[in-house]
């Protein structure tokens, strides 16, 4: 099958999503955006505490039944869940 302008098309990219959650507490976020505020460069978006509160009060940590990685803070887990995950 061609794609438009009679160019070759390209077969599909195949892939699996994963999603991979970082666990941080309400004060551990609100001491790293504390220092992200104050840089000056082009990543540092600022974010209060009420934007936070916001976000916190609308989010869900995945359920046990969704397909995910936790990061525990052990990096070795986390490298051996990500090649097993790739392999499947």
């Amino acid at each position: 099958m061609a794609a438009p302008g009679g160019a070759p098309a390209r077969p599909a990219a195949a892939g699996h999503p994963l999603v991979v959650y970082l666990p941080a507490d309400r004060e551990e976020l609100l001491r790293r955006l504390d220092e992200r505020n104050r840089r000056e460069d082009a990543n540092a978006l600022t974010v209060t505490p009420e934007a936070l509160d916001d976000f916190f009060a609308r989010f869900d940590p995945p359920a046990v039944d969704e397909e995910v990685v936790v990061y525990t803070g052990d990096l070795d887990t986390l490298v051996r869940a990500l090649t097993e995950a790739r392999r499947s």
